[in-house]
């Protein structure tokens, strides 16, 4: 009996060092896993594969629980998020951080923002605000780069300079509120749509009080 008990005892500081290594080797892929795609995906993924365990250990109630968690955030909206792709506007939907709904800009707009290669405006993808009450910020970010992209047309260091102002509004606010001092550069007696609803700046520009009001702050001067 002693020394059975002597066997057992000593066991267990094995399977205590043996379970703490297994949890390292587990612990350090899902690390590098939510620092390459983010927790909402992990956290999915985690509740998805929980559920197919508990199908397969015959825990049908448990497994059922966890799917409807999952349905409910999906139908709730709450999951969902909308992101900007702040060098050409394109937007796109997230559920628990995984794309699954694209908006690219309008091909014409896409490819005069593109043209620009402004080393300071970035291609990378940030959160936006979501539609709350009347308010859509989303579809007002979207209207932004629309008629910023017109002054690629007529002056493409004035279109940096708005364009650049749009990314800085959007990076910084996500749509929420704060100055919009480049307005002045796309209201409509300065950026009207042509009969193919593309963007374009009325001529005449030059004396627009608005512009002219712009350019004096961004100490741009055209001559």
């Amino acid at each position: 009996m002693s020394n059975a008990s002597a066997n057992a005892s000593s066991s267990r500081p094995r399977r205590r060092f043996q379970f703490s290594l297994r949890s390292l080797l587990l612990a350090f892929p899902l690390l590098a896993l939510v620092l390459v795609v983010g927790v909402q995906p992990v956290a999915l993924l985690t509740a998805i594969l929980a559920a197919v365990y508990l199908l397969l250990k015959g825990k049908f109630t448990a497994a059922l629980l966890i799917m409807a968690g999952v349905l409910a955030l999906l139908c709730s909206g709450v999951a969902v998020t909308v992101q900007v792709r702040l060098d050409t506007g394109d937007q796109r939907a997230l559920f628990c951080g995984i794309p699954y709904q694209y908006w690219p800009m309008h091909r014409e707009v896409r490819d005069r923002l593109l043209s620009l290669r402004d080393p300071q405006i970035p291609s990378r993808w940030v959160w936006c605000a979501q539609q709350v009450g009347s308010n859509c910020p989303d579809a007002m970010i979207w209207s932004f780069y629309k008629k910023a992209s017109a002054w690629v047309e007529v002056d493409r260091k004035i279109a940096a300079l708005v364009v650049g102002d749009v990314v800085t509004y959007v990076a910084t606010t996500h749509g929420r509120g704060g100055e919009i001092t480049f307005s002045r550069m796309i209201w409509t007696d300065v950026v009207s749509s042509d009969e193919n609803c593309t963007p374009r700046v009325l001529p005449g520009w030059e004396n627009n009080p608005r512009v002219r009001w712009y350019l004096s702050k961004k100490h741009y001067d055209r001559r």
